[in-house]
């Protein structure tokens, strides 16, 4: 597993999810509900392992209760924050 998270940006977020869903990623909104474009919880669980894979272990529970870009970007800044990074 790479520690290098810094590659994991609000965009590549924005990119992973709108390729997960087959849209185009200036279609979603950092604050759009997620779920409202067919986002389901595979897929989500699908990110989560992509993204641990990075380094950052966001758990599907936090996704889930929040699940926009901008939510999720902000677990990504707390977890770095609190690794030091």
């Amino acid at each position: 597993m790479t520690t290098d998270n810094a590659s994991l940006t609000l965009e590549r977020l924005r990119d992973d999810v709108a390729r997960m869903l087959g849209e185009s990623p200036e279609m979603i909104g950092d604050d759009e509900n997620l779920l409202n474009y067919g986002l389901d919880s595979m897929r989500m669980l699908n990110l989560a392992s992509q993204w641990s894979g990075e380094g950052i272990e966001l758990q599907f529970a936090d996704l889930a209760v929040s699940p926009t870009l901008i939510d999720w970007w902000q677990l990504v800044q707390r977890q770095r924050h609190r690794n030091g990074g």
